[in-house]
């Protein structure tokens, strides 16, 4: 995918790759001097006067560098000047690298203001919304975003109302699901958010909800979103549906690491039934995947599987 902004920088941060300095610790008075290695000779006041007429640090920088070759350093100067002199504009490379450093340190349960956080996700919201307002593709206004990002927005946006769902937080993950769906490529997913939240507060949408759920998925099948189902309604009383699913799962999965984790589910369906012999048999073939094999393509010939298939 592209990378726009601050984005690729964000990312080789993040991986522990980054070969330019972290201009953030920098002053403003060491900035202007190493924007002079470049032989721009700026001060506060030309670069807010030179501002007035241009709209982002990427277009000063492309003003400024006009046919010379790319110069990285001196974007990444630019751009944190930016950030500190010029406060009336407020453009969408910032607001993205503000909130990458925000989901970094959610992430890493850095104490990062988690109400901050959510303000930054609702203004979010508003900024999609505003393009939609301005007639362009929801689709598209959301890729723009996300390709200034380094994080993974749609991934983000799933994990973190995932979290809320699970920490009880039903009205504000609800709130947000509703907020992004439209911008949404997953929709699958996301729909599985939805029906995480009915499962909690089950009512005469859940069947209805849960019935066409289940033939899309079916019509399109996910190995990975389909285990997330299993795992979700084992614990309801599902009766011949829970097995019937199980077994069309079974003959989609595509690696070991999914099949280490419906031998897992198959146990736990024994352990109601208390059938030991069963629930010893999936212990002893799911000693024979190993972590390192998670990803390897399945063999369905191997032994493992074939107790699967016997559930």
């Amino acid at each position: 995918m592209p990378f726009l902004g601050r984005a690729l920088y964000n990312l080789l941060f993040l991986e522990g790759k980054q070969d330019h300095p972290d201009f953030a610790v920098f002053s403003n008075k060491e900035l202007f001097t190493r924007l002079e290695e470049f032989s721009f000779f700026l001060n506060e006041d030309i670069f807010i006067d030179l501002s007035k007429d241009i709209e982002s640090p990427e277009e000063m920088y492309a003003t400024l560098k006009a046919k010379k070759e790319e110069m990285p350093e001196m974007y990444l100067i630019l751009f944190e000047l930016w950030k500190r002199l010029i406060h009336d504009k407020k453009t969408i490379s910032i607001f993205c690298d503000e909130l990458d450093l925000m989901i970094h340190n959610y992430d890493l349960r850095k104490g990062e203001n988690e109400e901050k956080l959510q303000e930054k996700i609702f203004l979010l919201q508003d900024i999609l919304d505003a393009g939609v307002d301005a007639k362009q593709n929801p689709h598209e206004i959301f890729q723009l975003v996300s390709d200034y990002l380094a994080h993974d927005l749609e991934s983000f946006i799933y994990d973190y109302i995932f979290e809320l769902i699970e920490k009880d937080k039903d009205t504000l993950a609800s709130e947000l699901l509703d907020g992004f769906y439209p911008y949404i490529k997953e929709l699958l997913w996301f729909d599985y958010l939805r029906l995480c939240l009915l499962f909690k507060n089950p009512g005469e949408e859940l069947s209805r909800f849960f019935a066409n759920f289940i033939e899309s998925l079916m019509a399109n099948p996910d190995p990975e979103l389909l285990i997330e189902v299993l795992l979700l309604i084992q614990k309801q009383d599902c009766g011949q549906f829970f097995i019937t699913l199980f077994r069309f799962v079974a003959a989609k999965i595509t690696n070991y690491g999914q099949l280490y984790e419906l031998l897992e589910i198959a146990k736990n369906f024994y352990q109601i039934s208390l059938n030991q012999q069963k629930i010893k048999k999936c212990e002893e073939v799911k000693k024979q995947i190993k972590k390192e094999m998670f990803d390897q393509p399945l063999d369905s010939s191997h032994p493992a599987y074939l107790v699967l298939l016997q559930v």
